[in-house]
């Protein structure tokens, strides 16, 4: 029984369309991604920005968008088709906000048609009567629009009427590339039949016609028992000349032009309306392939290419407005489109399936005549073009051709088995995707596009506002919060401190740079004044009381009684705040003996802990009536006895959850020990580092209250490369093990966040929206660096979640009053802003450009880098150019060590990273990467068709080939057995032995092979069984076995899924259970019984679980996660798919099997879905041999359908779990669905 959720939902934009959706007289852009509908609107805040309103999901693949204006609505109806044959009609309910179905689902499937083999088509008719759908060869289905009423309307009357049913139409012309409806002269009262122009393929394939056919519709006599007829028989062919080869899109010229444009690879040429002869043809400067376009103006196109350039395209004319010429300008480099869609002013959507979607400004030439630019392009002379400028990015990680997991919290558990007897990118068990620790690479985007995308689940920020936009080359500090005005039922205590008082809000804002400081005060209502001078009698320069601002601030805050302290390299000042008198002291300053400086410092309530120069500690009490008192203090650099001597702090930490100690840092041994407050004796010191050559030193350390009541505190510590190590300040279980008192350091933890030592600052855990910063009394842990994580506990575990705040460079909580629970962020940009922590987690990505098509992707933990197999695709002088490298690059930076081009004409088409023999003739095993490659040039097919190529990583990171082999075909894919190297190959799959010659030649030696039904797509490697996914054969399980006594290896078939299957990905995801994904979107679970009755069972791979997806799976990795106890179900892989989306593929429990399937049952029932598509025909398997649409998915459930349970209202649920039987409550099932949805 399997389980399926979404991680991240696709994002990949093929259709898109702007339309008066929401109100009369919107603006709004609807963008198709996969199944789902997202509805974007004018930024309020930004207005040349788009923000989303609303999003819905499909049950059906977007294949169709049109807008249609009913004569009866005041808004425009949006016409949807999906790739499963069916059509509806949506509008928006005002009311409800939400998205209505105005005509419910037609099925215009025909099981005797062939699919469309150039795409599915929408067309309008100018006149609005008729709507042409084309979604197999040789058959178009015209939708008459009829008016309601009983009258007829005038000819001149454009309304569109209501959608009739679809009436099928037959016609010869086969693999159609574009049609239009053309544009007619209106003669006489009466309207002419439209006309529709198909630029089709020739059926020897050799030539490339354009027909033009009128549409003839005679209605119906008795509606009610006959459908209406039409006829699209009248046909006339454009002549006049030849079209060429590469003629791909029809452009429909309006009136008073007429005619239509026909665009092709090496010319643009005009056909007119009158006898249809191309009158006019143009050559292109440089031959292209375009693949959109779309209509600024009546004379004015943009049209895309498949190289991502931008082309505005002009059409000239006459003084009695018919067409006089065309003239086509190149205006700039975007992502390559698959959709463009012109919103007004100049703004171009770019819908991009392959990249980043845009939107982008056309910019006018500047004129010397004119004091501010048009907003929209203007027509201008070649030799001053507009420009484009990207006002706005719409990421998308499709498609997604591979990825691999990076599991970043295993770093201090032993490393993966040395074994290399499982498949080459299995681990060991790795943390739950939800937990932040796991991070999905993905090798996404196409050529120019091509990116590494980093799939994280996180949180977002929400920006309240910019404080200071530049603030100077000179970088932050330091940040923060503090209370100009105290009383004693509202106070701030310092760091760690007062969480039993009820804390007011802050007001005052302190930063601090290298060598100065600057004051900010916010009023209630959100003022913003920078002041002069803070504290005291107003002595913030020079002299006087008050805080000192021409120093760097090392800490400020707030004391318990009202005065205010500031912590700078100098001194250490406690100051008034300007509030009651008989609160306060007079003003004191400590400073440090003469010939040492402050360089670091900790508070927690009243103590302060200041580090000197790395050299030694002082505890300063702040509490005293008598000013600033020394507690206690020691020098760690002189050469005593006792733990510690000699040495140099690198970092410190105080807080009142360990009451009595401090911790500090060592530079000498990577150590941190817990010292006596009194006497800054240790009593506790633990390594961190996790071996002796280890460079990692603790250089930062936080303690907080994280994971709840009744858990112990956690111990922080930012390594110096990076990493950070967690523990628990566990109470000493007894009076002999560690002295009354002082805690344990247990439960170490580690992960990798950069290759920078991260700095931490804690922020108080808010009950929610608008409490004050003491709400929870936990804390929350925010760590800046590479890959800035916000940490807080769950479930009794720790998550680290991604933040956008990647450029961040400090930051600190600032709950004021007219931002609540609001925290304060300075940038490496210069910016100073405020910003909301969202409570919700999302998954997250960081997009890191590569320019080439990320083709295969694997990563090794221990030599801590990426090998990516890339192509990259270049257009010189109308040729075309493909190179393909194998690049090495860091985990971290994600910046290329080094490159290795491959042969001409020579293409990546598989890369692992496994362990074979270093050669040394111990046994030892080296980390190595595998690539396999295939040619493009089948000239020869004597010569050598591809190559797998072995490749190690020398010490200075540089890539080297130790050893080649040319192989008769291509290396599909490639796996580990029993320490051997599995290729498949074009009909085979061989076993190849790792040897040396001598020490320093190895090579590979051909050792048993096996022939498969057609060609190998993917491996999955267990032991000694492989799994084998055909091109059309489903997915085949064999056997090796090495030969004894001098007998050869063997690899043999021992079982087989006997259905045609369209195989794509396969992985195995518990013992004798494989997942296989089709080309055709399903998703089949394949059971071998090796204890089956007959050996015709055990030779069988039965299906017991299957769904249609409705995307195609590039990949899938299984996992081996660790399930809680009482888990309702177990993750067992990740799947990537070409639309862009991640799923999580789990198992479920055998005690939850029957009521998860209940569940989803009922609750399909129930859900209200767009256009009232069953969920069965959604979701039931669907192939070129079987649909089980009625039937719905077999033993398989839909984690989206299960997790509406808890968007529905109550009453829904109560009636639901009374459905469910059993005495099954409302609040066990929504407890139940929260776990699973926090799971992904």
């Amino acid at each position: 029984m399997a389980y399926l959720a979404p991680i991240h939902r696709p994002s990949s934009v093929r259709h898109a369309i702007k339309l008066s959706f929401l109100t009369p007289d919107s603006d709004d852009l609807i963008v198709a991604k996969a199944n789902r509908l997202e509805i974007y609107t004018p930024n309020p805040q930004n207005p040349d920005q788009l923000s989303l309103h609303h999003s819905k999901s499909l049950y059906g693949k977007v294949t169709l968008l049109q807008k249609l204006r009913p004569a009866t609505s005041q808004t425009d109806h949006l016409f949807v088709g999906t790739d499963r044959y069916h059509y509806f009609t949506l509008s928006w309910d005002a009311t409800t906000k939400q998205l209505k179905t105005e005509k419910s689902y037609v099925d215009i499937a025909e099981k005797a048609s062939r699919d469309s083999q150039t795409g599915d088509r929408v067309t309008l008719d100018p006149t609005n009567r008729f709507l042409a759908l084309e979604c197999h060869e040789g058959v178009i289905n015209i939708l008459p629009l009829t008016h309601a009423g009983k009258g007829k309307r005038k000819a001149s009357d454009n309304a569109v009427g209501e959608l009739q049913d679809p009436v099928p139409v037959r016609i010869p012309d086969l693999n159609v590339r574009s049609t239009c409806f053309l544009h007619k002269r209106q003669a006489g009262a009466k309207q002419a039949n439209p006309e529709l122009a198909l630029l089709h393929e020739d059926p020897a394939g050799n030539r490339v016609r354009l027909n033009v056919r009128e549409l003839e519709f005679s209605p119906s006599l008795r509606p009610q028992e006959e459908p209406p007829t039409v006829e699209l028989e009248k046909v006339r062919e454009v002549h006049g000349g030849e079209l060429e080869l590469g003629a791909s899109h029809l452009i429909p010229l309006p009136a008073p032009m007429y005619g239509l444009l026909v665009v092709g690879e090496t010319s643009i040429c005009y056909v007119d309306e009158w006898d249809y002869r191309i009158t006019a043809t143009q050559p292109l400067a440089e031959a292209t392939v375009f693949v959109a376009w779309c209509a600024v103006d009546d004379q004015r196109y943009v049209l895309a290419d498949d190289y991502g350039k931008l082309y505005l395209l002009f059409i000239q004319q006459t003084a009695q407005g018919e067409y006089a010429g065309h003239e086509l300008d190149v205006l700039g480099q975007t992502s390559r489109a698959s959709t463009l869609v012109y919103l007004d002013a100049g703004r171009i959507f770019v819908g991009s399936h392959q990249g980043d979607s845009q939107l982008i400004q056309i910019t006018p030439p500047s004129s010397p005549n004119t004091d501010s630019p048009s907003p929209s392009p203007s027509p201008s002379p070649s030799n001053t073009l507009p420009t484009i400028q990207i006002l706005q990015t719409f990421a998308n990680i499709a498609p997604i051709l591979d990825f691999t997991i990076m599991d970043m919290g295993n770093r201090s558990s032993t490393p993966t088995s040395t074994s290399t007897s499982t498949s080459a990118e299995s681990s060991g068990p790795v943390n739950e995707f939800s937990s932040g620790q796991a991070r999905l690479v993905t090798g996404s985007g196409a050529y120019a596009d091509g990116s590494l995308r980093s799939v994280r689940s996180g949180v977002g920020l929400e920006d309240l506002g910019s404080i200071v936009e530049n603030m100077g080359p000179a970088p932050v500090s330091g940040l923060f919060g503090l209370q100009s005005t105290i009383t004693n039922s509202s106070s701030n205590a310092l760091e760690g401190g007062g969480e039993e008082e009820e804390a007011g809000f802050v007001d005052t804002l302190l930063v601090s740079f290298v060598s100065h400081t600057r004051v900010f005060h916010f009023a209630a209502d959100g003022e913003v004044e920078e002041l002069e001078t803070f504290g005291g009698d107003g002595g913030g320069g020079g002299g006087g009381g008050g805080f000192r601002l021409d120093e760097s601030t090392l800490y400020a805050g707030n004391l318990p009684d009202g005065r205010a302290v500031q912590v700078t390299s100098s001194a250490v000042r406690v100051t008034t705040t300007g509030v009651d008198a008989n609160m306060v002291h007079d003003d004191d300053t400590w400073r440090p003996p003469s010939g040492t400086s402050i360089t670091a410092v900790a508070a927690s309530s009243t103590t302060l802990l200041v580090s000197l120069g790395g050299a030694g500690l002082v505890v300063l009490n702040l509490s005293g009536a008598s000013g600033v008192q020394v507690q206690a203090q020691r020098d760690f650099s002189s050469n005593g006895s006792g733990s510690g001597s000699g040495q140099q702090i690198s970092c410190i930490a105080l807080s009142n959850a360990v009451p009595g100690l401090c911790i500090a840092g060592f530079w000498r041994d990577g150590a941190v020990a817990l010292l006596d407050l009194h006497t800054l004796q240790p009593v506790l010191t633990e390594r961190v580092a996790d071996d002796a050559a280890s460079p990692a030193v603790p250089r930062s350390l936080v303690v907080a209250k994280i994971l709840g009541p009744g858990q112990p505190p956690v111990l922080f510590v930012g390594l110096a490369d990076g990493t950070v190590v967690t523990y628990s300040l566990t109470p000493s279980p007894s009076p002999q093990q560690q002295p009354p008192g002082i805690p344990q350091l247990t439960a170490r933890k580690s992960i990798i966040l950069g290759t920078q030592h991260p700095n931490f600052a804690l922020l108080p855990r808010l009950l929610g929206s608008g409490s004050s910063s003491a709400a929870s009394g936990l804390e929350n842990v925010f760590a800046t660096c590479e890959h800035p994580s916000l940490i807080y506990g769950a479930e009794g575990r720790l998550v680290y979640s991604a933040v956008t705040a990647s450029n961040a460079q400090s930051i600190a909580s600032f709950d004021c009053e007219a931002y609540p629970g609001a925290i304060a962020i300075a940038t490496a940009s210069g910016e100073l802003k405020l910003a909301l922590v969202d409570e919700e987690r999302t998954t997250h990505v960081q997009t890191l450009p590569v320019h080439e098509t990320v083709r295969r992707i694997a990563y090794s933990p221990a030599l801590k880098a990426f090998g990516l197999g890339t192509i990259k695709r270049t257009l010189t002088a109308g040729q075309e150019e493909v190179v393909s490298h194998f690049t090495l690059v860091d985990e971290i930076a994600f910046q290329p060590l080094h490159s290795y081009a491959l042969g001409t004409d020579e293409l990546i088409e598989s890369v692992m990273r496994c362990q074979l023999d270093d050669g040394a003739g111990a046994g030892e095993l080296a980390e190595r990467f595998v690539v396999g490659t295939a040619y493009l040039d089948d000239a020869e097919q004597k010569s050598a068709r591809g190559r797998i190529l072995v490749f190690e990583v020398t010490e200075e990171r540089r890539l080297k080939v130790v050893a080649e082999l040319s192989l008769r075909g291509a290396c599909r894919c490639l796996g580990m057995c029993e320490g051997r190297i599995v290729a498949g190959l074009v009909k085979t799959i061989v076993i190849f032995a790792f040897e040396y010659q001598t020490p320093s030649h190895p090579f590979l030696v051909k050792k048993a092979t096996y022939r498969t039904a057609t060609a190998p797509i993917d491996l999955s490697v267990s032991g000694a069984i492989i799994a084998v996914a055909d091109l059309m054969k489903s997915v085949s399980l064999l056997e090796y076995k090495p030969g004894r006594a001098g007998t050869p290896d063997t690899l043999g078939e021992i079982a087989r899924h006997f259905e045609t299957l369209w195989g794509t990905a396969v992985a195995k995801v518990a013992e004798n259970t494989y997942l296989e994904a089709d080309a055709e979107g399903n998703l089949v679970v394949l059971q071998h019984d090796i204890n089956g009755y007959s050996a015709d069972d055990r030779r069988r791979l039965k299906p017991v679980s299957e769904m249609l997806l409705g995307e195609m799976v590039n990949r899938i990795r299984a996992i081996d996660v660790r399930p809680t106890a009482n888990a309702v179900v177990i993750p067992r892989a990740f799947l990537a798919t070409v639309e862009g989306s991640i799923y999580l593929f789990a198992l479920i429990a055998p005690g939850k099997q029957d009521l998860l399937m209940r569940l989803q049952t009922i609750l399909a029932a129930r859900v209200k879905v767009l256009g009232h598509v069953p969920f069965n025909k959604w979701r039931g398997f669907r192939s070129q041999v079987r649909d089980m649409g009625e039937e719905g998915p077999m033993r398989f459930v839909d984690g989206e359908v299960i997790e509406a349970f808890l968007e529905a209202d109550e009453g829904v649920q109560e009636e639901v779990c009374r459905e469910l039987g059993g005495g099954v409550e409302v609040e066990e099932v929504r407890a139940m669905v929260e776990g699973l949805r926090r799971i992904h």
